[in-house]
């Protein structure tokens, strides 16, 4: 959705997992390349999608500077003990014009502020990082990218408070929620929406867009 408006060229998605958003960007008339760290993910990726993926993190591949039209990591940069040197990386992987584009959770979500300890985007220990929108545009500004245009979205929130309504009652998520759960979801979620027509950093998920 941070893609449009672009012509189509070279995209590389770092943590791409099973390659499902490459197949999809490839179907756009992109040229898909991916890095994936889990070598089952990568292999379906491989197998079922027939994308391109390196095993491993960004800094075991090989690609050379100025090789790609734009850069995607959809909820990656959480997971990284030292997200900026990453970002660093990103910024020599794109060629002039390119656009690094990077998703997380909001810390400053209202679902944080409604579930506060139980929002299941927290998610320790895997989370190692939560970031505000202030926050992830100075990690940006600091990885050497001078125009940085950053917003939240609702995308993802039915599952946030589906699993974050599990987490409170139970101590932890389970599989599919039930339908009163993702009934609530659902209105929680066009709540939400509702509530980023008057504050524009309620939404779930932050997401910047930054130029080389």
């Amino acid at each position: 959705m941070y893609l449009r408006g672009m012509v189509p060229g070279s995209v590389l998605e770092v943590g791409c997992g099973s390659g499902s958003c490459l197949a999809e960007l490839r179907d756009l008339g992109w040229e898909v390349h991916g890095v994936e760290p889990v070598a089952d993910a990568a292999a379906v990726a491989r197998e079922h999608y027939r994308v391109p993926v390196v095993v491993g993190t960004l800094d075991e591949a090989t690609f050379a500077p100025k090789s790609f039209d734009a850069v995607v990591m959809t909820h990656v940069i959480e997971h990284v003990p030292d997200p900026l040197p990453l970002l660093r990386a990103c910024r020599t992987l794109l060629r002039p014009g390119g656009k690094l584009v990077v998703t997380c959770p909001n810390v400053d979500a209202y679902g944080h502020k409604k579930y506060g300890m139980y929002w299941i985007a927290l998610d320790p220990p895997r989370h190692e990082h939560v970031f505000t929108r202030m926050s992830l545009v100075a990690l940006a500004r600091a990885a050497g990218f001078s125009s940085v245009d950053a917003r939240t979205s609702v995308r993802g929130a039915l599952g946030n408070f589906a699993g974050s309504e599990q987490v409170r009652a139970l101590g932890h998520r389970l599989g599919r929620a039930g339908v009163g759960v993702r009934v609530k979801g659902l209105l929680l979620t066009v709540y939400e929406l509702t509530r980023l027509t008057r504050d524009p950093l309620a939404g779930e998920e932050v997401a910047v867009v930054c130029s080389a």
